[in-house]
């Protein structure tokens, strides 16, 4: 389990990279509602670095902060409002990865968003048009960040007091703290938005998922539940002698869903959408 841990960093080097995000059309997270996370397109992550190479003098990245604004919903009816489609059906296999940085099938050799394709049997559509029945979801994995780190100095003000005489990169590849793996033939609800040019969906907002019990109860899926710190905490390691350590930002949502049965919480889901619809 991922988890924030209270720490301060003595910040003697600010760098600021351009983040690898999400670009992939239609799967880009839409109107802000709650406030967090970083946007995916045209993103930025700082990177605050304590401590440098003696002998190289190159500054070492140590800790990577990411902010981002994305939708988050506050109950059912953001849920629903935002959706561009909502259904009703099963994850029925796993397909295989790909890079949604690009469009399929082009290939970005440098921006790499692992996400991970699953196909979805829909049942029944709560909200807007599907033409099959058997539709594609994407669930963003991890994300392939780069990071220049140099011999420059800045002062703490963030102006450059040395330029760069000696660069070195290090890639490396940031899990999704909101991920959650789908259980196979199992009743979920899912909010989505769809591409325009490929036959493929992805979550509309967060929370996206609610899951039905057999025994016909609700469940709101999402990380976020009882968060109680500012940050997901990942530990990445680089190589055998380094890692860098990773604080995502987060806010706490509650489960508006749980204790409810499934009728119940689509009838709620069918109102929202006619009183949207008149």
């Amino acid at each position: 389990m991922i988890t924030f841990k209270e720490k301060t960093v003595t910040a003697v080097v600010l760098m600021v990279i351009a983040a690898i995000i999400v670009a992939l059309s239609g799967c880009q997270n839409r109107s802000a509602l709650g406030h967090i996370f970083e946007s995916d397109v045209n993103a930025d992550a700082q990177i605050y670095e304590s401590g440098a190479n003696a002998e190289a003098q190159i500054n070492k990245l140590s800790t990577l902060y990411i902010n981002r604004d994305m939708a988050v919903a506050q109950d059912l009816a953001d849920m629903v409002d935002i959706a561009a489609y909502i259904v009703v059906g099963r994850y029925s296999r796993f397909d295989p990865t790909w890079n949604a940085a690009n469009k399929m099938p082009e290939e970005d050799t440098e921006r790499y968003t692992e996400s991970r394709l699953y196909r979805f049997v829909v049942d029944e559509v709560l909200k807007g048009e599907l033409a099959d029945e058997d539709i594609s979801v994407s669930l963003m994995y991890s994300t392939r960040r780069i990071s220049i780190e140099s011999d420059a100095k800045w002062d703490e003000t963030g102006r450059i007091t040395k330029e760069a005489t000696v660069t070195n990169e290090v890639s490396f590849f940031v899990h999704e703290p909101l991920y959650i793996e789908p259980v196979p033939d199992t009743v979920y609800i899912l909010f989505l938005y769809g591409t325009k040019d490929l036959d493929v969906y992805c979550p509309a907002l967060e929370p996206a998922s609610i899951i039905i019990s057999p025994d016909g109860n609700a469940s709101l899926l999402s990380n976020l539940i009882g968060m109680t710190d500012a940050y997901f905490e990942e530990v990445v390691q680089i190589d055998e002698s380094r890692s860098v350590t990773v604080y995502t930002s987060a806010v706490s949502i509650e489960d508006w869903v749980s204790g409810q049965t499934f009728d119940s919480v689509r009838a709620q889901i069918l109102a929202r959408v006619a009183l949207i619809l008149e």
